[in-house]
């Protein structure tokens, strides 16, 4: 129904129908024309918020948003002039800002700790600045678990599954589950066989971490007269080639 100068008049339902559709077919082409400039934004947002991590990174475009953050690709700036294949590249995590500290806290202790080995993601570098957090970590180039599963043979599925199962065995050793262990945060990098299992915003621990191992005590230094026997050998030694060099 429309009212037109307060007279109302009834429109047909496929011409509203029609209107609808229209609307929304302008709207999502909107959307999918802004996507690019919308990521922009956001990284223009960022950096302004943070200016650490843009003195130290570019940061070229968005990889990967979830609940709680965003992920973008980035490289760092002093490596502005090389090729892409010589430059290296960065997963830069932002953390939306209403996360619990704690949370940050401990998903930062869980890269730090267990990550860098095993298959599992460490992180180079934490930059804050008041309530904007970011991760810099390690970047491996990987597709959807949807674009080659399908055609992974048995012995790759038995490697893929492997080299999961030695993550998640060192993520317990460390009295903690992932809690959200699923094919897009285990990445692939299927051309050089390498595996990352990322995204600790959610894991939990279960038990107190295994005790450290204390370091081997120092080697004690020679008692003091062995100390004397060996300058007295050495000595003595001394002597003798002296001797044989003047009776030479």
């Amino acid at each position: 129904m429309s009212r037109i100068r307060g007279i109302e008049v009834r429109l047909p339902k496929d011409v509203i129908n029609n209107r609808k559709n229209g609307l929304d077919i302008v709207k999502n082409k909107k959307e999918d024309l802004t996507a690019e400039e919308t990521d922009q934004q956001q990284i223009k947002e960022l950096v302004s918020k943070l200016p650490k991590l843009d003195k130290i990174f570019e940061l070229h475009r968005k990889i990967g948003v979830g609940t709680f953050s965003s992920v973008y690709l980035g490289s760092l700036r002093q490596h502005h002039g090389l090729a892409e294949a010589e430059r290296r590249w960065f997963a830069i995590k932002h953390l939306v800002p209403n996360t619990h500290p704690a949370r940050v806290e401990h998903e930062l202790r869980c890269l730090q700790e267990m990550g860098g080995q095993d298959n599992i993601i460490g992180v180079e570098l934490c930059l804050r600045h008041v309530d904007t957090i970011v991760f810099v970590m390690p970047y491996i180039p990987h597709r959807k678990f949807s674009e080659y599963v399908s055609s992974m043979d048995a012995q790759e599925l038995r490697e893929y599954l492997k080299a999961l199962f030695v993550a998640l065995k060192r993520v317990h050793s460390f009295g903690v589950i992932h809690r959200d262990v699923k094919p897009s945060n285990f990445l692939y990098d299927r051309e050089n066989k390498r595996y990352l299992l990322v995204d600790f915003g959610l894991a939990q621990r279960i038990s107190p971490p295994p005790p450290a191992v204390p370091p081997p005590p120092p080697p004690h230094p020679p008692p003091a007269h062995a100390n004397s026997n060996i300058r007295k050998r050495l000595r003595d030694e001394v002597m003798s080639i002296t001797l044989y060099l003047k009776h030479t």
